[in-house]
């Protein structure tokens, strides 16, 4: 699939070269609103040539929207591959299995 992808192209905004690694936990990116009417999505400042200070982009969603949202990444989720799984060494035991006659 990455050599197909290399062939054919990313799709828009899929460049692994435009990621910018981000380390923020969850909680730090989503918050509802006091009156519980709204989920707001802070976005990590970024830095632009030409502003004086970092650029704060912060999206509000509403309980529809956020539904939506929900719907959409778990219908994603599925598509994509399982995270790579440590191997778990064999498990000791401490007398040889018999077999059942």
């Amino acid at each position: 699939m990455r050599a197909l992808l290399r062939w054919f192209g990313y799709p828009p905004g899929m460049d692994p070269k435009d990621r910018m690694p981000v380390d923020l936990e969850p909680a730090a990116l989503w918050t509802l609103s006091k009156d519980c009417t709204e989920v707001r999505l802070a976005l990590p400042p970024i830095a632009l040539e030409g502003l004086a200070k970092p650029l704060e982009l912060f999206v509000d969603f509403d309980a529809k929207a956020v539904d939506q949202i929900l719907a959409r990444l778990s219908v994603l989720r599925v598509k994509m591959r399982r995270p790579e799984m440590p191997r778990r060494p064999p498990a000791k035991t401490s007398a040889p299995l018999r077999s059942r006659k």
